[in-house]
C-alpha cells in the first residue's frame, strides 16, 4: 500500500501476494480489494452496471435476476435472489476483487428442515436457529436458547468431519492464487442467534456465569472451525462480531475485557497457531478497543467505520505499524450522496487509510440496494484510481 503511481513499476501480483503484502505493510502493485455486496445489488451491477465480459454468464445473471423478480410468490422470488452468492466470487474476481471468502460447511450441509409458520416460509439451520425468507434478507426468527436454562444446556453440533471443509478444499485446487477467506462465528454477534439481544447484555449482570460458560462453548467450537478452515486451504480467518452501535460500544469497555475480549484472544491464537491471518469483523464504535486488539495479535480490522466514535487518522498514527485496516467504502454514505460526493468520500477516506501502508480498500459492509446506479459507477471510478494510487 506504501506504493505510489510515478514510482518504480513492481511485478504484477496474485491476490493472495497482494493481500499478505498489505497486510504485513510491504509495498504492493495496487491496493488490494475487499467487495462486500448484498445479493439484489449483485444482480443490479452484473445487468445494468457491470455486466460480466462473457455473454453467456451476463445472460445467466440477467436470467436469474428476471425469474427472481417475475416468480408469483414474491418471498420464495426474493430468496431466489440470494442464488447469486452461489457465483458472486467468480463475478467479484472479474470487478476486481481480491477476497473470495467462505462460510464454514457447504450451505446444503447448514439446512435441518423447512416449514411454514403464520403462512411465512422458514428453514431450520444445524444450530437449531429458524430463519423466516422475507424481504432482502433470511430474517432471524425463532432462537435455538430462548432462556437461560436452554442457553446452559444448549451443545453445539459437531462440524470436524473433513467434509464441512470439501468446499474450501476444491476452491484451492480449482484457485492456487486466490486469497481465501473463511468465516469464524464471534461471541457477541453469534451470542445473539441464539439467545435475545437484550438477555445477552443483562444477563452479564442478572447470570454472568450462564453466559461466560456459553461464551467459552462458542468459542470452542469456533476454534474447530478455524482449525478446519486452515487447513483445508483458507489464507486468513475473519471473526464476524459486532462490538458497537453508531454512537458507542454495545457494553463498556470493562465489560468487553471481562466476557469478549478471553475469547477473540483465544481465537486469535489459534488462527496464528494455524498459520493463518488474524482479521476481525465489528460494526459501529471501536476505536477504545484498538490497544487490546493490537495486543491480541489482530492482523486485520474490519470495517472501521467512519463514526464520530472512529477517528480513522489517529487510529492510522497510534496503531498502523501493528493493524491493517481495511475500510473506505461506507456502505451508509454511498447510497447517499452525490455521485460526485461518493467518489470523493472514497477517493478521501482511502488517502488517510493508505498513509503508511497496511490498507485494504473494501466495503464497510453488505452494498445496498437502494444505491443508484449513477452512484454505483462513480464507486467504480474511485475503486479503479484508489488501486492505482491515484489520490
Amino acid at each position: 500500500c506504501k506504493k505510489r503511481a510515478g514510482e518504480r513499476k513492481m511485478k504484477k501480483l496474485t491476490s493472495r501476494e497482494r493481500v499478505r503484502r498489505a497486510v504485513r505493510g510491504h509495498d504492493v502493485d495496487m491496493i488490494p480489494l475487499m467487495l462486500q455486496i448484498e445479493p439484489h445489488t449483485i444482480l443490479t451491477l452484473a445487468t445494468k452496471v457491470r455486466p460480466p465480459k462473457n455473454p453467456i454468464k451476463a445472460a445467466a445473471w440477467k436470467a436469474l435476476a428476471d425469474f427472481s423478480a417475475n416468480f408469483p410468490n414474491k418471498d420464495i422470488g426474493q430468496y431466489m435472489t440470494l442464488l447469486s452468492l452461489n457465483y458472486a466470487k467468480d463475478y467479484f474476481s472479474e470487478l476486481g476483487g481480491d477476497f473470495s471468502d467462505y462460510l464454514w460447511t457447504p450451505i446444503p450441509l447448514w439446512f435441518r428442515g423447512a416449514g411454514f409458520k403464520e403462512d411465512k416460509l422458514f428453514i431450520k439451520d444445524m444450530y437449531g436457529e429458524k430463519h423466516f425468507i422475507g424481504g432482502q434478507y433470511l430474517e432471524m426468527g425463532e432462537l435455538p436458547c430462548p432462556d437461560k436454562d436452554t442457553l446452559a444446556s444448549y451443545q453445539f453440533p459437531d462440524v470436524s468431519h473433513p467434509v464441512n471443509f470439501s468446499h474450501v478444499r476444491i476452491a484451492r485446487r480449482a484457485n492456487p492464487d486466490a486469497f481465501m477467506l473463511g468465516c469464524a462465528p464471534g461471541v457477541q454477534d453469534w451470542g445473539q442467534r441464539f439467545h435475545p439481544m437484550q438477555s445477552i447484555y443483562t444477563g452479564m449482570i442478572e447470570y454472568p456465569e450462564i453466559i461466560k460458560g456459553f461464551f467459552e462453548k462458542l468459542c470452542d467450537h469456533s476454534l474447530v472451525i478455524i482449525r478446519g478452515m486452515l487447513e483445508a486451504g483458507c489464507d486468513a480467518i475473519c471473526v464476524q462480531d459486532d462490538y458497537g452501535t453508531q454512537q458507542s460500544m454495545l457494553i463498556s469497555k470493562k465489560m468487553w475485557t471481562e466476557f469478549t475480549y478471553p475469547m477473540i484472544k483465544r481465537q486469535i491464537e489459534e488462527i496464528h497457531a494455524c498459520g493463518g491471518i488474524a482479521m476481525l469483523h465489528s460494526c459501529g464504535v471501536v476505536a477504545p478497543l484498538l490497544d487490546k486488539l493490537a495486543d491480541a495479535g489482530l492482523d486485520v480490522l474490519h470495517p472501521f467505520q467512519p463514526l464520530p466514535g472512529n477517528d480513522l487518522a489517529a487510529a492510522k498514527k497510534e496503531y498502523g505499524n501493528r493493524l491493517c485496516f481495511a475500510t473506505g467504502m461506507c456502505v451508509q454514505r454511498i447510497g447517499q450522496l452525490s455521485p460526485e460526493d461518493a467518489y470523493k468520500d472514497i477517493v478521501g477516506t482511502a488517502k488517510v487509510a493508505a498513509e503508511g501502508g497496511r490498507f485494504i480498500l473494501a466495503h464497510t459492509n453488505g452494498l445496498q440496494n437502494d444505491t443508484p446506479i449513477e452512484n454505483l459507477k462513480a464507486m467504480f471510478e474511485a475503486i479503479d484510481d484508489v488501486r492505482a494510487f491515484r489520490f
